[in-house]
């Protein structure tokens, strides 16, 4: 059973009513396998609940450079926040996984950042699963103020970078892959 992938199942609403909470404690009384996918750091408040027998924990990161964090997801838990979510899940031995995306090209695409990332992961023995940005009809329009601001010439080009069979989305695979390999970490493309 998924919680969440569509919307997060920890928005900041969850603190008050604690629906994902409820929910757990049901599919954990009755032994459904769980996995958890979020951004928040508000999943730590359940870790009574997530059992390391029939959970696991995923935590989608797109960066551990906080200031670039701020801008791209000014409402999600920050990266160390998340960091630590992972660390601590695993050290009470539950199974952990990162959703490393959207990789949006010239914000997080950088070698470096790829490296943190899978660091964790080794860290955490946490598999990874990775995307690139997928552009739909809004997402684009959402982003705009923000890609402005981080790199104004990005918005033109973000489209044909992002194509499933770019050189741009071949060369960072291929990167995540190495890495990964270099590091001993699981990793897969989340859509094929």
């Amino acid at each position: 059973m998924g919680v969440s992938t569509v919307t997060d199942p920890y928005q900041p609403a969850e603190s008050e009513f604690k629906l994902t909470r409820r929910c757990l404690e049901v599919l954990s009384e009755n032994r459904f396998p769980v996995s958890i996918q979020t951004k928040s750091d508000l999943v730590l408040r359940d870790i009574d609940v997530i059992k390391p027998v029939g959970f696991e924990v995923g935590v989608t990161i797109t960066t551990l450079d906080e200031s670039i964090g701020r801008k791209i997801e000014p409402q999600a838990s920050r990266p160390a926040s998340r960091v630590k979510v992972l660390e601590e899940f695993y050290s009470r031995g539950v199974k952990t996984w990162i959703f490393f995306g959207p990789i949006i090209p010239s914000i997080n695409d950088s070698a470096d950042n790829i490296t943190e990332v899978l660091d964790v992961a080794r860290r955490t023995e946490s598999r990874v699963l990775y995307d690139k940005l997928n552009i739909k009809r809004w997402v684009l329009e959402r982003m705009a103020p923000t890609l402005q601001k981080l790199n104004a010439e990005l918005i033109k080009e973000i489209p044909r970078l992002v194509a499933t069979d770019s050189d741009w989305w071949r060369t960072i695979s291929s990167c995540i892959r190495t890495k990964s390999r270099e590091e001993s970490v699981i990793v897969e493309a989340a859509f094929k």
